[in-house]
């Protein structure tokens, strides 16, 4: 899931979108679900949308395990940290 957000992360940028905490949240979310609907469950209790909370301790997570280049340089000045 995070390699397809980082797909969708990085045409963002090269679009000049400004992203937010709130947006790639809201994205992996999405993304989430969608897998979810392809991926046969042998249980419900396996994983469901309500499993996968995009928190700030993901986001955070998320932000420093970008492979390539740092979520943070990579979309630069356009990037906005919604902290609590």
């Amino acid at each position: 899931m995070e390699k397809l957000l980082m797909v969708w992360v990085t045409e963002k940028q090269l679009q000049g979108d400004t992203l937010t905490q709130t947006i790639i949240c809201e994205k992996a979310r999405a993304i989430y679900r969608d897998l979810l609907k392809q991926t046969p469950q042998t249980s419900i209790d396996e994983a469901s949308e309500e499993s996968f909370k995009a928190s700030r301790g993901w986001f955070e997570n998320f932000k420093r395990g970008a492979v390539f280049t740092p979520l943070s340089d990579m979309v630069g000045s356009k990037f906005r940290y919604e902290g609590s």
